[in-house]
């Protein structure tokens, strides 16, 4: 019998259960003790259980049909004929589980009887012993198999539990690294928004005070340069009015004209205070771009203007361009405006910009086109700077990827401009080859409601 079918077998029985006389003795113990009466000169030993089945049997001839006939009769009607039969009960816990069965027939007289009667004795007393020790041994087997096989339910119970915990665990290992992933990407996103905004704010607080700032001084400087003009024009037609009299006019006078360069000064004069003007102009212009750029009074998603916001960041970048002579080529189309908020438009462009700017030293050249994809408005920018290997032009969106030199960038420019222009269901595609160039496309979707 295997393991499993021993456990099976001892889960059947249930400790404490009622036991039957088949529970408690088998042939292997009823057997001898069943020869020994009939070789004690009984024709017939049996034993039947509580029912009055016949469980074992053994008789002096070889008719043992016979002789279950006879045992069967005297159980059913307490005798038989031509029979002499001997019933000695079987106990167990105080209840009768069975009987012993003798038959001595050929005996005949009471001394003759009762000569069998201490084999009869020693049998009932042996079988008595049996079923006691018997019963015992069933009861601490039954008592140690309920304990084992307890002890197997639970311990298959933990089994499960472990294989179920080492299940998860591997589960949750193979998925950690992932995870771990989306938590640091969402963070670097969570970072890039902030300084976006961060920088946003900073542009348009800095854009707010330098227009204040500069406007003022630069609102009565105008006003002065006006005033001082009309001085000067009043002064000169003085001198001239002053030069036509009769008692003005002589040699020394004239002379004294001439040393002091006075038609000069007049006519230099106001030229410089043309050029002051224009100066003061230009201040205002600046004011002007970098309150536009920064879009100070805007409030967010409008309609905007992909070229005028190019402009605009290129109007901001204005004395870098000057500074490297770089030659920028314009080639905008009529395009639909799109729903943005132009600020983060204006950033993306000015960060795109700033890094076609570092590609070359000398002779670089940017051009910015716009055009339409489908549903999409295109914007295109140039340059024929040094170009990227596959290896950085893959990697170029990526937080604090940078090829600069330490303290010139933390590589977040670019990034900011792709979050920028996915936000609002966009996207950037890099054409680029190491020294011959980068083009980047930038793709919006139109907003034809505005056009």
């Amino acid at each position: 019998m295997t393991m499993r079918q021993e456990r099976e077998k001892i889960s059947d029985k249930v400790v404490g259960r009622e036991l039957m006389l088949g529970d408690l003795l088998d042939a292997g113990d009823v057997t001898p003790l069943l020869k020994a009466l009939v070789a004690a000169e009984a024709s017939i030993a049996a034993i039947t259980d509580d029912k009055g089945e016949i469980l074992w049997i053994d008789c002096a001839d070889a008719d043992i049909g016979a002789a279950r006939v006879s045992v069967a009769d005297y159980v059913t009607h307490g005798k038989t004929a031509g029979k002499c039969l001997k019933s000695a009960p079987l106990m167990h816990e105080g209840e009768v589980i069975g009987n012993l069965f003798i038959c001595l027939s050929g005996l005949s007289g009471t001394s003759q009887f009762e000569s069998v009667v201490p084999t009869i004795d020693a049998v009932s007393a042996a079988l008595a012993s049996l079923v006691r020790a018997n019963s015992r041994r069933i009861m601490t087997t039954e008592i140690h198999g309920e304990v084992v096989n307890r002890s197997f339910e639970e311990l298959m119970e933990s089994n499960r539990r472990i294989s179920a915990s080492e299940k998860k665990y591997r589960e949750l290992s193979e998925t950690l690294q992932a995870r771990v992933d989306e938590k640091t990407e969402e963070l670097k996103k969570a970072f890039t928004r902030m300084l976006k905004q961060e920088k946003l704010s900073s542009i348009g607080r800095l854009a707010a005070g330098m227009a204040h700032e500069i406007n003022n001084p630069a609102g009565f400087i105008s006003s002065n340069l006006n005033t001082f003009s009309k001085y000067v024009g009043n002064l000169g037609k003085m001198i001239c009015y002053y030069r036509s009299l009769p008692a003005c006019a002589s040699p020394d006078t004239e002379a004294l004209y001439e040393k002091l360069k006075i038609g000069f000064i007049l006519k230099d004069t106001a030229d410089l205070i043309g050029q002051s003007a224009q100066g003061v102009h230009r201040i205002k212009e600046i004011v002007s771009n970098l309150k536009d750029f920064a879009h100070v009074d805007d409030s967010r998603h409008i309609a905007v203007d992909l070229p005028s916001e190019l402009d605009k960041a290129l109007n901001v970048l204005s004395h870098r361009i000057a500074e490297k002579s770089v030659n920028v080529v314009r080639a905008y189309s009529d395009v639909p405006k799109i729903v943005a908020d132009p600020a983060d438009i204006s950033l993306a462009f000015l960060n795109i910009l700033i890094n076609a700017l570092e590609s070359r030293e000398e002779g670089l050249e940017i051009s910015l086109s716009t055009g339409l994809s489908g549903n999409n408005v295109v914007v295109t920018i140039t340059d024929n700077g040094c170009g990227m290997p596959e290896e950085v032009s893959s990697r170029i969106f990526e937080p604090f990827f940078t090829t600069r030199d330490v303290g010139r960038g933390v590589g977040l420019g670019l990034t900011v401009s792709y979050e920028i222009i996915s936000a609002i269901g966009g996207d950037i595609e890099v054409s680029s080859e190491d020294g011959r160039g980068t083009t980047l496309s930038l793709s919006f979707p139109s907003g034809q409601d505005f056009k």
